[in-house]
């Protein structure tokens, strides 16, 4: 009863773009400065020009991408840089730090490397004036519906936008919340005719998410109604919702996100892949720097033939090795070998899992099954003394 059984469709969630919306509508909050900081004394550039053409940039920010392209450049550089903002500038190279998408040279080595780059022109993303069309009625009617619920959100409280009383019971909230995310994800701006509304689906989408959040916590829920009793407006209660520290947000971000991840693999231990994946990327990208959310997500892909599993391998093996004493990576590291046929190495991977736990039951019994397998095939080596003469 955790989740609606409505939410049969999965919904494919683009981390990249959720985590630059996420960034742009919650930066004051987050401590975007500490990790930025890591690029002091350091010169950087950006090798790619793909992401500047990809998830739905604004224009300013695809001018400093563009700037970062073009070669190598320090913080003094882009302080001193007056064609955009320092404080996008920020998010920005946040965002770009967490991808991974930068390259990090000493200062001295700047005139060598742009010597060295042979740089393509950026084709712009920015597409022509768009030529009037005739979208289907339901793209249209969704169009109307997307821009009047973003446009009523200030003015509404946490139940007004998931649609439910005060009384709702937790398990009503998120069966609202689930239906409301099947519709309005913002990976649904991915179709024909909603392209130019990625962000305000994404606006949307980030505050469903947090009055789900709320409402489904208990003392969190106490306080918000306490506020809502009082006679607080909506836009202050909405205030001292966002009011707590820096540390608090990540306390409470990385406390729901393990909670979300235990609800997950609950759902996953009882064969309910679309409602695991759900919770699964939700808790990702609360903490999108958790191995386990990450390789989880990778995983449920797979299972859902979402992903191909030899293109999450790289993925799930870059976290084996972040995260070497994880049980559960190595147990869904040696699911996707499987499913790509590399029951060799996947094996290998479930007596990691054993070592790590030897009461893991699961990952024993693999073991025995490939082992069954490959003697079944004649692919399996035996060892000892017959094992020697055995061709």
């Amino acid at each position: 009863d955790l989740l609606t059984q409505e939410l049969a469709e999965l919904i494919n969630l683009d981390t990249i773009s959720l985590l630059i919306t996420g960034v742009n509508i919650y930066g004051n909050l987050m401590n975007l400065n500490s990790l930025v900081a890591t690029l002091k004394d350091k010169a950087f550039y950006l090798p790619e020009s793909e992401i500047i053409k990809s998830y739905g940039f604004n224009k300013k920010e695809r001018t400093l991408l563009r700037k970062l392209y073009e070669g190598p450049l320090t913080l003094e550089d882009l302080r001193v840089w007056e064609d955009v903002d320092n404080e996008i500038i920020k998010r920005v190279l946040y965002v770009l730090i967490l991808l991974k998408k930068l390259v990090l040279i000493s200062p001295e080595k700047i005139e060598s490397v742009k010597a060295s780059l042979n740089l393509k022109p950026v084709v712009s993303s920015v597409p022509p004036p768009p030529v009037k069309k005739s979208f289907p009625p339901e793209i249209m009617a969704l169009r109307e519906e997307i821009k009047k619920r973003a446009t009523d959100l200030p003015s509404q409280n946490y139940y007004e936008m998931l649609g439910v009383d005060m009384s709702a019971q937790s398990s009503d909230i998120r069966t609202a919340f689930f239906r409301l995310a099947k519709k309005f994800h913002p990976d649904k701006a991915g179709k024909e005719g909603l392209e130019d509304l990625r962000d305000t689906f994404g606006y949307y989408f980030t505050n469903l998410s947090e009055a789900h959040s709320t409402l489904t916590d208990f003392d969190s829920k106490e306080l918000y109604d306490k506020n809502l009793k009082s006679g607080v407006s909506v836009a202050t209660v909405k205030e001292q919702q966002l009011a707590e520290t820096r540390e608090e947000k990540e306390v409470r971000l990385t406390l729901e996100a393990s909670v979300l991840y235990q609800k997950a693999m609950v759902q996953l231990k009882h064969n309910k892949v679309d409602e695991a994946i759900i919770l699964a990327e939700k808790a990702y990208v609360n903490c999108p720097e958790e191995g386990e959310y990450r390789a989880l997500v990778s995983y449920l892909k797979v299972l859902l033939n979402k992903e191909n599993p030899a293109n999450v391998i790289s993925i799930l093996r870059e976290e084996t090795q972040h995260n070497p004493k994880s049980e559960n990576i190595h147990l869904f590291f040696a699911k996707v070998l499987q499913k790509a046929d590399k029951v060799v190495e996947a094996k290998e991977q479930y007596k990691k899992v054993v070592r790590i736990n030897p009461r893991n039951i699961e990952a024993e019994r693999e073991i025995r099954i490939i082992d069954m397998r490959l003697r079944n095939s004649g692919k399996h080596s035996t060892k000892g003394l017959f094992g020697m003469f055995k061709k």
